[in-house]
């Protein structure tokens, strides 16, 4: 959607765009941690914390909404990060937390790879002049 905007410059697409936007803050960010779905927690994955942390650097133009990024990304490294990769899963039966940790690159490091350098260009990039 962001894209899209970006290039067809058109209104219809920037209020479009916009209440996705406030859909995704008001409803995938809780506290200090973020959902994977707008009515749950649970499961966590590895690609939905790298897809939180993306989506905010990526759309946030103006740089005004890097809280989220740093609550997705210190949420993802307190959370799914274990001996040097990221781990897969994090369920929840009944009221006992069970981390899956299993590696798989494609699917957990390799987007966090992709969204580690999108935070990173967006956030501290420097200008060229």
């Amino acid at each position: 959607m962001c894209r899209i905007k970006n290039i067809l410059k058109e209104q219809a697409y920037q209020t479009a765009f916009e209440k996705y936007r406030n859909f995704f803050f008001r409803n995938y960010f809780e506290k200090n941690q973020i959902k994977i779905r707008p009515d749950s927690i649970y499961p966590i994955d590895i690609h939905g914390c790298a897809e939180a942390i993306n989506c905010v650097s990526f759309i946030d133009e103006d740089k005004k909404y890097k809280k989220y990024a740093d609550i997705a990304l210190d949420f993802t490294f307190k959370n799914m990060y274990y001996k040097n990769y990221f781990i897969y899963k994090i369920i929840k039966i009944k009221r006992i937390k069970k981390r899956i940790k299993i590696s798989y690159i494609r699917w957990g490091d390799a987007w966090m790879a992709k969204a580690l350098s999108e935070y990173i260009y967006r956030y501290y990039k420097e200008p060229i002049k």
